[in-house]
């Protein structure tokens, strides 16, 4: 039921893409070291160069929960609906976007992102006709005997709903690092929104990211650095859809709308970052588990 795709779930990239940022090791200068290169030494701590821009894509598939569903019609008509039941629910996130980050201290990086989102959802959607009939008009109009009796009464509706939302994306977050030796760990929080074009409202996504990872020397081939941890996603979107109604008055166009977030907040992640030693760095990280797999993918060039 899940397969690889992302965003924006967001968006959550620039997490995965700096998890092994603090372990790169910075060039040799020749110059006077800045106060930031003092205070790093002094604490024992190997810095890597100082800013960063990156492409990064991500490619995430979660199942959802849809909650708060309630109706209303133009004719002012509104309320909760328990008529409606709908499983197999599933959003496939996908972004790219550009992203610049920069050390302010030798623990902790900032980083800023903005792209674009193609995403899809869809849901598994039954509603027995005579409860849109009692919801519209008038209950009795389904009674056996009634005359005439809408075909509508009778009829089951089971269909997928899908969109396929798109917009523009936004992240700002931060990440604390921690190193000894060839170990290291990297706690993140950023947040996302993204403007869809099928939602009044933006889609927004918060993402703690948890890592631990060990640093390999390649020689001259660079470093590789390898990690584990988890991620933690609180996604929430509005939904709404539109449908006109035939009545004996001639039609009513009905509104559902409901929230729409991830069924499972945590997933396990496994991922990989080589530092070439020339500036470019190439990172890949995998997530699985509960209802979420996905993919995440980045190119960073660092500059002093």
């Amino acid at each position: 039921m899940k397969t690889v795709r992302n965003l924006v779930f967001s968006s959550v990239t620039c997490l995965a893409a700096l998890a092994t940022a603090s372990a790169q090791e910075a060039p040799e200068q020749t110059d006077e070291p800045s106060l930031w290169e003092r205070l790093a030494a002094e604490r024992g701590v190997t810095l890597p160069p100082r800013f960063g821009v990156g492409l990064i894509y991500v490619g995430y598939s979660h199942d959802i929960q849809i909650d708060e569903l309630q109706i209303s019609a133009d004719d002012g008509r509104r309320g909760g609906i328990d008529f409606i039941q709908s499983d197999n629910s599933e959003m496939t996130n996908r972004q790219l976007q550009l992203r610049a980050d920069a050390w302010l201290l030798p623990f902790v990086n900032v980083f800023a992102q903005i792209g674009t989102a193609d995403n899809s959802l869809s849901t598994n959607v039954t509603v027995d006709g005579e409860d849109i009939v009692a919801f519209v008009g008038d209950e009795s109009r389904c009674d056996p005997d009634a005359s005439p009796r809408p075909a509508l009464c009778d009829q089951t509706f089971t269909a997928v709903g899908k969109q396929d939302p798109g917009g523009e994306v936004y992240t700002l977050g931060a990440l604390l690092a921690l190193g000894r030796g060839p170990y290291f760990a990297i706690g993140g929080a950023a947040f996302t929104w993204a403007d869809l074009d099928t939602s009044d409202s933006p889609m927004e996504t918060l993402a703690l990211t948890p890592r631990v990872g060990r640093r390999f020397n390649l020689g001259d081939d660079g470093e590789l650095a390898v990690y584990v941890g988890g991620l933690h996603i609180d996604t929430s979107v509005a939904f709404s859809r539109s449908v006109n109604v035939q009545t004996p008055d001639g039609g009513t166009v009905v509104t559902l709308t409901a929230d729409i977030s991830n069924r499972d907040p945590w997933s396990y992640v496994l991922g990989a970052n080589w530092d070439m030693h020339n500036g470019w760095n190439l990172q890949g990280e995998l997530g699985y588990g509960a209802s979420r797999d996905g993919l995440i993918a980045s190119l960073t060039r660092r500059f002093p």
